[in-house]
């Protein structure tokens, strides 16, 4: 699919307070086939194209959009990821957004990258911690520990004819298995 170079002549056009058969007289051409290549419904390129760009008083590639074409089809690889798939953007979305609202485009296209690079690194470390033997051993570690302040807690919850001497033991333990779980949390992060 080409890039949308009759909506950015329309746009660039419209900045130079052109009308379109003023446009079109000075170009050579009929002000309804200069309709047609605005509407993209007709191809422009060649000497057509340069007579345009000098008219507008702008560069051929700000027309030909060779940037624009290379995020479209970078929103086209966004549209057809798993996240997006269900939302049936097609090609010709991604042509109007990028010669409509360039801003979007380019915002979107960031957003893509960002959620990409995010899931790589999301990736990495989930391989890393899943092949790193100190790590799944003190993960055991925290939840043993855990498991042990939390079987304390609900003992001293539900049983409530425990002795005093019982009791400060289950705090004693709670406060012990804390403070471990502690210090392995804090060897996890450093």
């Amino acid at each position: 699919m080409r890039a949308p170079i009759g909506l950015r002549i329309r746009n660039y056009r419209k900045i130079k307070a052109l009308s379109q058969s003023g446009l079109a007289r000075s170009v050579q051409i009929s002000p309804s086939y200069l309709n047609l290549i605005e509407a993209n419904k007709r191809h422009v390129g060649g000497s057509l194209l340069h007579r345009i760009a000098q008219k507008l008083e702008v560069e051929i590639h700000d027309l030909t959009g060779e940037s624009e074409q290379r995020l479209i089809n970078e929103l086209m690889e966004a549209f057809a990821d798993p996240v997006l798939a269900s939302q049936n953007l097609n090609a010709q979305d991604a042509h109007i957004i990028v010669a409509q609202i360039p801003k979007i485009a380019k915002a979107l296209h960031r957003v893509y990258r960002g959620y990409l690079d995010v899931n790589a690194a999301a990736n990495a470390i989930s391989n890393r911690l899943q092949s790193d033997p100190l790590f799944s051993q003190l993960l055991h570690q925290m939840l043993s520990q855990i498991t042990a302040i939390r079987s304390g807690a609900e003992i001293l919850r539900d049983v409530k004819s425990i002795p005093t001497e019982q009791r400060e033991g289950f705090y004693n333990s709670i406060f012990d298995e804390s403070r471990a779980l502690s210090d392995v949390a804090r060897s996890l992060i450093a």
